[in-house]
């Protein structure tokens, strides 16, 4: 939910930023009308009054569509956890429409904004074309004579860098539609990744099993849980595989600090050593009655490393030495650590986690997958899973993510090649007189077209440059508070895949404006040399 949330929020950039642009470019178009109506004395206030209906119709269109297509999404997005968790979704229908109220308003109020240039325009700019035939400033940064490349190149990049304002809408709505694939892309990646295996309050492994040995929450439960995971680690090492076998074990139980209390998950590892594990600040639990504790345990108990907390167990209180902090995404990060050797009854025991074997002759991923039959077959279990595997199993959100990616990918194309084409058209129109200049000095249209089409690649190649370097620090603005939320205090190692990152969905957009581009800027041979009159 929280991803989705952050992809929502950045599509409502998008939105806006395009609507920002599309009304500048209509008050552009319509500076005949604007005059008009203020030579025959409308006020400012009429003129706007007119767009913030016909945007008003628009807008309250649009929520309309989307409270009705919300409807299907969500459940939608609900099926795909509902065998895991039971969820309802109670006063939907009342959130979806007071959400489309909200973003009618919202809407209005930037249009109202939007349409401040109205004041700008005077009946003299219907007489000039739109313009006051006055520039006080130089245009270009850039000289023909030191410029590699051919006047085509020239052109485009003297256009990019002597108007950034008018070229920066562009750079922004391609830079958060690109910023909105890769975010996603990497929180699937992540989702899916054995790096969050220590945020799962585990070590790590080569394969986990559904069973392999047997427990119970009674007083027999270790015995019982400790012989049936010797039983199968000597079956694997019987057949072949070198291996050792352990787990990992929760108790429901109470920590005590002064007056403060906290309900936690208490995990002990069975069958393994306590500097297997993760811990950001001080060290790992060394003894029996030493202990290690979440953030969010530590807040809620005001106790810090160094302190001695009080833990119930039954009607037993036991002492334990705080030794160091670590983090986990179970139970929302209210969570203990104790020692190995500690005898905690399993009468508390809440849930015990698969079998994890971990291969002592160091086999590569290929080996690996092809040892997953044979223990299944060995041990009688009906599945085997790698760390990666098993962690996109745990966070469960990482296929409904990738149907969501291709999506927002859609969108974020379409969007593109919306902007590119109503872009391009707006440039064409204001700039016929200099294209027909152009034609008149000998441009030929392929020229001209190469010119209109390379300046959208630049802005691209821009705008992929500043997603691609502020790709991480996104993430951490936006995805990382989603993963603190879940428990993960000091953050998570984000998963970058190299070649989708920094190739694939980088091309892909590049292609879709080159081509958006170059189609739109075949306008420019509507263009004749005598509308060279139009220049003021």
């Amino acid at each position: 939910a929280g991803i989705l949330l952050a992809v929502s929020i950045c599509l409502m950039l998008i939105a806006f930023v395009v609507l920002r642009f599309t009304l500048s470019f209509t008050l552009q178009e319509e500076y005949r009308q604007i005059g008009v109506m203020k030579a025959i004395g409308l006020p400012n206030t009429g003129i706007r009054g007119l767009y913030l209906a016909k945007y008003l119709l628009l807008s309250v269109v649009g929520a309309t569509i989307g409270f009705f297509g919300s409807i299907p999404f969500s459940g939608l997005l609900l099926d795909s956890i509902s065998q895991a968790m039971v969820l309802g979704n109670e006063n939907s229908m009342l959130v979806n429409g007071f959400c489309s109220i909200f973003v009618v308003v919202v809407t209005l109020a930037f249009c109202y904004g939007c349409t401040g240039k109205v004041k700008k325009y005077t009946p003299v700019d219907a007489i000039r074309s739109g313009t006051t035939g006055e520039r006080f400033r130089k245009k270009g940064l850039l000289q023909l004579s030191r410029t590699p490349g051919r006047p085509v190149t020239y052109l485009a990049l003297n256009d990019v860098l002597s108007q950034p304002r008018r070229f920066g809408t562009i750079v922004l709505t391609l830079f958060l539609c690109l910023s909105l694939v890769l975010m996603l892309t990497t929180s699937i990646n992540t989702l899916k990744s054995d790096g969050l295996i220590p945020a799962l309050n585990m070590t790590h492994f080569d394969v986990i099993c559904s069973g392999g040995y047997t427990t119970s929450p009674s007083s027999e439960g270790s015995r019982m849980l400790r012989e049936s995971m010797e039983k199968s680690e000597g079956l694997l090492r019987s057949n072949g595989l070198d291996c050792r076998c352990y787990t990992e074990v929760d108790f429901a139980l109470s920590l005590n600090y002064g007056e403060k209390k906290c309900d936690a998950y208490v995990a002990q590892g069975v069958g393994t050593t306590m500097d297997q594990y993760v811990y950001f600040e001080g060290s790992a639990p060394c003894h029996t009655g030493e202990i290690a504790i979440t953030k969010q345990v530590a807040e809620k108990l005001g106790a810090g490393i160094g302190d001695t907390v009080t833990m119930q167990i039954g009607t037993e209180t036991r002492e334990f030495l705080v030794t160091g902090h670590y983090q986990t995404m179970m139970n929302q990060g209210l969570s203990a650590r104790v020692h190995q050797d500690e005898v905690i009854s399993y009468e508390y025991l809440i849930s015990s986690w698969g079998m994890q074997v971990e291969f002592l002759d160091d086999p590569s991923e290929k080996e690996i997958q092809s040892r997953i039959p044979l223990i299944k077959e060995i041990l009688n279990v009906n599945t085997v899973q790698t760390e990666a595997e098993y962690v996109e199993f745990m966070t469960g959100m990482a296929e409904i993510l990738e149907y969501v990616r291709l999506l927002f990918l859609a969108i974020s194309l379409i969007i593109t090649v919306l902007i590119t084409v109503l872009i391009g058209h707006s440039f064409i129109a204001k700039e016929r007189g200099d294209i027909a200049i152009l034609k008149a000095i000998g441009f030929r249209n392929g020229q001209l077209m190469s010119w209109q089409a390379l300046r959208f690649v630049i802005i691209c190649v821009i705008a992929t440059i500043f997603a691609i370097v502020l790709h991480i620090p996104l993430m951490e603005l936006a995805i990382t508070p989603i993963f603190t939320a879940m428990g993960a205090y000091f953050g998570v190692q984000f998963e970058i895949a190299p070649l989708e990152i920094y190739c694939i969905y980088p091309a892909i957009f590049l292609a879709v404006t080159a081509v958006s581009a170059f189609l739109t800027a075949r306008h420019v041979c509507t263009v004749q040399t005598n509308e060279c009159s139009n220049i003021d």
